[in-house]
């Protein structure tokens, strides 16, 4: 590339760019990045300027998947393209232009391939220039020649918008194979990673196939996506399992082949069904968990039936509701299939079996606050302070009186989650004391929440009775937070 003139700069050279022709230019340098790493080359898009001779770099690509020419971006310069350079032949002929070694950058001579830019009018606006040096160019063609000419394909398409954003984000990422289809459909080009994937499949040569994944013995598409251009198919042939994504490639609206990336999924797929059989026995183990505590709870009402002492039937009545609470945490885990449980939605089915066990139908129950999801070891705990909670509510606040409202809330104060139980009836005696309370659910509560679960447990009265749990929120619980957030959207 000629000697840089520093006398100026993009923002005043290519002043006669309309408004849609920049927003091209700004699209193709976001996306630039990815065609350069597919050339192994150096990327650069001109703009002529208003000073005849002279273009600016708009947009540099250097390669991470080979040694950039240039010690530093070039965005900004403007340089010298005389009259005959392959730069000023595609500016002013309209047609790709190539130069084996008449550049010299830092004494190194360059193979430049230089591909005209349109706009959607179909107006020449910049130029692709693609440097790579020329101490690796051999005088027959190579295969790694189909892949820079793909990728210069690919930049033009970039800049007249004929791919959308989300091709480029979901073509290529580390460890993918690269392979170039001509126009006839037949492999010109497979880099060593597709190769590898490819001799796994059991085609030891890909080279100039024809190559179908419907016209593979055994080979089963297991899922296909399509976007605006860009098409991804998972494919199972025998044991192994490939994602591959295409762009077909176009040039002046002529079709000229396709560019496909192959990555191996076989270990990733195994993993995830090794997930699923795991899940599937954690289910199944949490299910027969809660048959099993619902058999224990049926055994104590049969026994309930018979005890003649009130204090007898109250201590078995109590219980069989404890025992349901933990039942309760089992069921919605076996539903779930994770190792975690909304808090919301097992607070309200607490409190509707307390409301049924008590027959107090007239009571109104509700729960209010953000779905919040907690990990099985502290669902259990919870989900006893819960219930302990609310069949003392349902019990002793609406004393003469048919109806009543409780109330769950659960809201996140920085670290530590809350849940407060509210209702409408008669409070707490004058003088209650919970260190010197002798109920024993709320000793119970009061050792789950403290003890077990590491937090803070009050009550007062407010128009009624309030029960305050504060426990610590923690990291994982974040993460099973925004994870369900996203199944239920």
């Amino acid at each position: 590339m000629p000697t840089c003139d520093s006398t100026q700069t993009a923002e005043t050279s290519a002043t006669y760019l309309s408004a849609a022709d920049r927003r091209l230019l700004d699209r193709a340098a976001g996306d630039l990045q990815v065609a350069a790493d597919l050339a192994h080359a150096d990327l650069l898009i001109l703009c002529p300027t208003e000073r005849p001779g002279r273009v600016v770099v708009a947009a540099h690509g250097q390669p991470s998947t080979a040694h950039s020419l240039y010690p530093r971006n070039r965005r900004g310069d403007v340089i010298a393209a005389e009259r005959g350079s392959p730069v000023w032949r595609s500016l002013h002929r309209g047609r790709p232009s190539r130069e084996l070694d008449g550049l010299l950058i830092a004494g190194v001579p360059v193979e430049e391939r230089v591909t005209p830019m349109r706009n959607r009018a179909g107006k020449i606006v910049a130029v692709l220039d693609m440097h790579r040096s020329a101490y690796y160019r051999r005088p027959a063609r190579r295969p790694n020649d189909a892949l820079r000419e793909a990728a210069a394909v690919l930049a033009t398409m970039i800049f007249a918008d004929a791919i959308d954003a989300a091709s480029m984000e979901k073509l290529i990422h580390a460890g993918d194979g690269i392979v170039v289809y001509d126009a006839a459909g037949s492999i010109i080009y497979a880099d060593a990673r597709a190769r590898a994937i490819y001799r796994k499949l059991g085609l030891p040569r890909v080279a100039g196939l024809r190559l179908d994944e419907r016209e593979l013995a055994g080979a089963v598409v297991l899922k296909t996506h399509r976007f605006r251009i860009h098409s991804e198919h998972e494919i199972q042939i025998r044991d192994a399992v490939i994602i591959k994504r295409v762009i077909p490639l176009s040039h002046h609206g002529r079709a000229g082949g396709q560019l496909a990336v192959v990555c191996d999924v076989t270990d990733l797929r195994r993993r995830e069904r090794q997930r699923l059989v795991k899940a599937a026995v954690v289910q199944e183990i949490h299910h027969r968990v809660k048959n099993n505590l619902q058999t224990i709870a049926s055994l104590l009402r049969l026994q309930l039936r018979r005890a003649a002492s009130e204090v007898t039937r109250r201590a078995l009545r109590e219980s069989v509701s404890r025992i349901l609470s933990i039942a309760t945490v089992h069921d919605f885990l076996s539903r779930e299939g994770t190792e975690a449980v909304d808090l919301k939605e097992l607070g309200a089915s607490l409190l509707q079996a307390a409301r049924e066990g008590r027959h107090a139908a007239e009571v109104r129950v509700d729960v209010s606050g953000p779905h919040v999801s907690i990990r099985a070891d502290r669902a259990t705990p919870l989900a006893l302070a819960l219930n302990e909670l609310a069949l003392n509510a349902v019990e002793h606040a609406f004393r003469g009186r048919d109806r009543g409202h409780v109330s769950l809330a659960l809201r996140r104060e920085g670290e530590v989650l809350v849940l407060e139980l509210r209702d409408d009836g008669v409070g707490l005696p004058a003088l209650f004391s919970l260190d010197a309370s002798p109920n024993l659910g709320l000793q119970i509560v009061h050792m789950l929440v403290t003890q077990d679960l590491k937090g803070r447990f009050e009550m007062g009265s407010d128009n009624g009775t309030w029960a305050r749990m504060t426990v610590p929120w923690t990291q994982v619980e974040e993460r099973n937070e925004q994870a369900a957030s996203a199944d239920r959207r």
